[in-house]
């Protein structure tokens, strides 16, 4: 693959399997847009675009025909077209097994390879949208559409420009042989009008729902003048796999052991993507207060005593520190992404958080990660110590 990436590059607003990018770009990519239109007074129109069984229904002609468009070294298209004309599969009924027959559509899931041929497949998209000049844009950069594989988001100040996209991407998806799933696709305000009545939103000629709640990349987002999360479900996830984890050994193990079974397997419930909307800080004590709870279980101690020289003296840290943590560790991967949107993002937005934190924990921007690790820690210890 490394031989030919050059060739096999897709929009900076593809965020999915590329190296140092995943789930929290995207949604860091979502919010800064977001936050930024509110703050300038408009309602952002969201809609959340689900593909029908996007990864079976690749053309495979159309993709051939993508990857010639680049100009792809025949070799390497040689063998893909070779690959792929010998697929075969068969239906198994019970104890009865079909004839093999050939597969004409469709990448291998949970190949490596078929991920970045599906981000090419769909990448024509993005650009369609871009040069409509439609949605969201910040400057002359464009944001008005973020894609994670067949997770499309698109993003509008406005119904009308949002009724356009609409009908680039129904053409689009059209010509390349594959449908939108209409049940599972919503639409979604946020700003101060969030709860206004709008036109109807038309795809494939069917009105799309307008939700209190969309679940992207596993948060959920509220409908509201703001841009929020929904971290209920989080805690949910969180406290089931503690209560799970605790009927099985908590009275046969120390306490000890306990707690690093907890860290490993419960906290990252906790955690996830909490650099995206680390800024605030209601959904982020209502992260720490279960990790809290969960240490008192523990250890066995009521439920208003202090818990944070236990957390101290186990060698861990509190939500709070670690939310901090992985934004030290998010912004500076952000500086050194090749990503120029996202740095446009942090420019334009005038996105602070990175300075703040390293003022705060005393830590140069340009410092390794292990100097951060040890300087959170540190002021851990030191607050505890001054109490």
């Amino acid at each position: 693959m490394r031989l030919f990436e050059h060739y096999l590059f897709t929009h900076e607003l593809q965020v999915g399997f590329k190296r140092n990018s995943g789930c929290n770009q995207a949604l860091y990519m979502l919010r800064s847009v977001v936050e930024h239109f509110n703050r300038n007074g408009s309602t952002v129109t969201i809609c959340a675009l689900d593909l029908s069984k996007a990864f079976d229904k690749v053309n495979h002609s159309a993709l051939f025909m993508k990857l010639m468009e680049r100009k792809v070294p025949c070799v390497f298209l040689d063998l893909l077209i070779d690959w792929y004309s010998k697929c075969t599969a068969r239906v198994k009924w019970n104890n009865c097994l079909s004839n093999l027959f050939h597969l004409q559509c469709g990448v291998r899931q949970g190949g490596v390879l078929s991920p970045v041929l599906f981000s090419i497949y769909v990448n024509d998209v993005i650009l369609k949208l871009e040069n409509s000049e439609r949605g969201c844009y910040i400057g002359q950069s464009f944001f008005g559409c973020i894609m994670y594989a067949d997770d499309i988001l698109l993003l509008s100040p406005s119904v009308s420009g949002m009724q356009d996209m609409l009908d680039i991407c129904q053409l689009e998806i059209k010509w390349l042989d594959m449908k939108f799933n209409i049940k599972k696709s919503v639409v979604l305000r946020i700003g101060v009008r969030f709860q206004a009545e709008c036109a109807p939103l038309k795809l494939e000629g069917k009105e799309l729902k307008f939700v209190e709640t969309v679940k992207y990349l596993g948060m959920y987002i509220n409908a509201a003048k703001s841009f929020t999360y929904d971290v209920q479900h989080a805690r949910c996830k969180f406290f089931r796999s503690f209560n799970g984890l605790y009927s099985k050994c908590g009275s046969r193990m120390a306490e000890p052991v306990m707690m690093q079974l907890a860290s490993s397997y419960c906290v990252p419930f906790l955690m996830y993507c909490t650099e995206s909307f680390a800024s605030d800080e209601v959904c982020i004590a209502e992260l720490g207060s279960c990790w809290r709870k969960s240490v008192r279980r523990i250890y066995g101690m009521p439920p208003w005593s202090p818990i944070n020289d236990i957390i101290m003296f186990s060698g861990y840290l509190p939500i709070e520190r670690l939310v901090d943590l992985r934004r030290l560790n998010f912004h500076k991967s952000i500086i050194m992404s090749d990503n120029e949107r996202l740095k446009c993002l942090r420019t334009v937005c005038r996105d602070n958080s990175y300075a703040d934190l390293c003022n705060t924990y005393r830590v140069d921007a340009s410092c390794s990660r292990g100097k951060m690790k040890a300087a959170v820690y540190n002021s851990f210890y030191i607050s505890f110590n001054m109490q």
